[in-house]
């Protein structure tokens, strides 16, 4: 009973992967066809030839199956001068990943790295209090894959200044006090 639950499981997984190697494949091929429509050769800037790259590039993108896109970052930890986002991809195949962020209010997105091997990243040196979207798209082979949706609104910490130390007034007046006090026990 053991073997005939495991052979249809087994079955599956094979198809799986026959499909993913040809997908793979086509990709690649796809992938060169862009080259080739857009390298050194081409005419630059031609409608047609822009039209023909831009769909055979949508071809490899569609060749490498939705679950190729990663999903949509999320945050680990936060600080008041850094976030460390997460991602998760299906495949596990993927080279490197690309990482990009927008402003809450902005409309372009920037880009935070091309050349991340892992599926975290921490972005420094933010301001306190900074709104913005993440979003990461894998590099398979030759092809990059679709972006992911954009995280949730991501925040750094707001920090508050520490608590003073022990506080002294002096020279009271009518009209003024004088308020000293300690610094901060860190």
């Amino acid at each position: 009973a053991a073997v005939s639950a495991v052979s249809p499981m087994l079955r599956m997984w094979k198809e799986r992967a026959r499909a993913d190697i040809e997908g793979r494949k086509q990709a690649e091929a796809l992938a060169e066809e862009l080259a080739a429509a857009t390298g050194p050769g081409a005419a630059g800037g031609a409608d047609a030839d822009t039209a023909a790259a831009v769909a055979a590039e949508d071809k490899a993108l569609d060749a490498l199956a939705p679950e190729a896109r990663p999903l949509p970052p999320r945050v680990i930890s936060a600080t008041g001068s850094s976030i460390t986002v997460r991602w998760h991809v299906v495949r596990t195949d993927a080279a490197r990943f690309e990482l990009q962020y927008r402003p809450k209010g902005a409309q372009n997105w920037r880009v935070v790295s091309r050349g991340i091997h892992v599926r975290e990243f921490t972005m420094r040196n933010l301001p306190p209090g900074k709104e913005f979207f993440v979003r990461v798209r894998a590099r398979y082979g030759t092809v990059w894959s679709k972006f992911s949706g954009p995280s949730v609104l991501l925040k750094t910490v707001q920090l508050r200044p520490a608590k003073p130390g022990r506080t002294r007034c002096s020279n009271a007046s009518l009209n003024s006090l004088r308020v000293s006090w300690d610094p901060p026990n860190d």
